[in-house]
């Protein structure tokens, strides 16, 4: 009984470093996000990472603290990744589509909020950049229409980043051509 109330105490003030941390996290993080001018989507990004990582740090503080058999941890974790592994990466593109999001999210120029322009041959698409997902980007066309694209083709085409002029009197956004970044 007395070991019990050690782990549940223990447990608790690491819980309660665990949620200091990421309050601290956060603050830093917004305060860099307005020194250097971050857009929203790189914010919520790096939100993300600094959430799994604390969780995961917690998580094995915690199966220390209670004393879990490395045995049976390593049989749940096994059994648990071989679902996993079946189940999402069985192809190989989601994995191939996780790397690239990774890729576009530090090296690339185009981020959340620009506007777009994919050449792919006769297959040309233009758009703003509405959300940069783990395996898909979202573009939102001049029509309003809603255009996903996976990070892998993304990577691969050619890129052109327009200057974004909007329209006040139709909410619409139009492309300056006389100012473009070219990607490849």
């Amino acid at each position: 009984m007395n070991i019990e109330f050690s782990q549940i105490i223990v447990s608790l003030v690491v819980l309660g470093i665990i949620i200091a941390i990421k309050i601290a996290s956060f603050i830093l993080l917004r305060n860099i996000v307005s020194k250097f001018n971050f857009k929203l989507a790189r914010r919520i990004n790096i939100t993300r990472i600094i959430n799994l990582s604390l969780f995961f740090i917690a998580a094995i503080i915690l199966l220390g603290v209670w004393e879990v058999d490395p045995e049976d941890l390593l049989l749940y974790l096994a059994s648990i990744f071989t679902v996993l592994g079946i189940a999402f990466f069985h192809q190989r593109s989601h994995l191939s589509n996780i790397t690239a999001s990774i890729m576009l999210f530090f090296n690339h120029l185009a981020k959340a909020g620009d506007v777009v322009t994919i050449h792919d041959g006769e297959n040309t698409i233009q758009g703003k950049i509405e959300d940069m997902g783990i395996i898909f980007i979202t573009l939102l066309s001049n029509s309003n229409d809603k255009i996903m694209i996976s990070n892998t083709v993304f990577l691969q085409r050619t890129v052109t980043v327009n200057q974004l002029e909007r329209s006040d009197k139709t909410g619409n956004f139009n492309i300056n051509q006389g100012k473009e970044n070219t990607l490849v």
